[in-house]
């Protein structure tokens, strides 16, 4: 079972439980949770096209992620990983998320699938994963997630030597 049907599975139960007036030890907000824990370690396991994994094509989104960093958003922490890329971020007045990321998308998988000899099969995933942050505790372990999940993934020793990420510390 895919995760997005996993999810709806699991939504369209609990929401049966609570119409027949049942308890279930589960929550919308929990489930969502685990799915998208689900995909993180899915993604973490190296699944997928790993095209990120070639270093002109790291280079090449890590330098986008940052090019309107002050300008369109405030970039916070942000990681490229082999097959995926995790970013904090907030717009600017008059600047929206989704514009922000179609922009990403766009600029990078041009480029990308040009280098790559890749034909009109999407590059990234149509839809992003996001996720408003709600406090400054919630922030602050999802920057963790971010600056480690290289570590987590066994590609660097510590998050500082991940060079496609905001920990990367550059050695002059």
């Amino acid at each position: 079972m895919g995760f997005e049907r996993e999810k709806a599975e699991r939504l369209r139960r609990l929401n049966d439980f609570l119409i027949r007036g049942k308890t279930i030890n589960d929550s919308a907000e929990e489930i969502a949770r685990d799915v998208h824990r689900k995909i993180e370690r899915y993604l973490d396991r190296g699944a997928g096209a790993c095209h990120l994994r070639r270093t002109d094509i790291a280079e090449l989104v890590a330098t986008a992620l940052q090019h309107f960093n002050g300008i369109r958003y405030i970039l916070n922490e942000w990681v490229v990983m082999p097959n995926h890329v995790h970013t904090i971020v907030w717009p600017m007045p008059n600047f929206l998320l989704s514009e922000i990321v179609k922009s990403w998308k766009q600029f990078t998988s041009r480029r990308a699938k040009r280098i790559l000899g890749l034909g009109p099969q999407p590059f990234w995933q149509t839809e992003p994963y996001d996720h408003w942050i709600r406090s400054d505790e919630e922030k602050a372990r999802i920057a963790r997630y971010i600056r480690n999940n290289p570590v987590i993934a066994k590609l660097c020793e510590t998050p500082e030597d991940w060079r496609w990420s905001s920990a990367y510390r550059q050695i002059l």
